[in-house]
């Protein structure tokens, strides 16, 4: 549960910084780094909702102040 939360956590963080990157430069990391196929960048932003879903999961569940064991 541990490493699902921080897998999860990272993916959001790397999503964000590359929307940062996208809108400050106008150059899109995520599609260059799927090599230019929209459709793992989909497939990548499906994944990032279900990242979203088990944080929500597991704020309400587990209580943030709780370890994550």
């Amino acid at each position: 549960m541990k490493l699902t939360t921080h897998l999860c956590l990272a993916c959001l963080v790397f999503a964000g910084l590359c929307a940062g990157i996208r809108a400050l430069t106008g150059f899109d990391p995520l599609l260059f780094l799927c090599g230019g196929k929209e459709i793992l960048r989909r497939v990548f932003f499906s994944f990032e909702g279900v990242c979203a879903l088990w944080l929500i999961y597991w704020f309400f569940a587990f209580r943030p102040t709780k370890s994550l064991s």
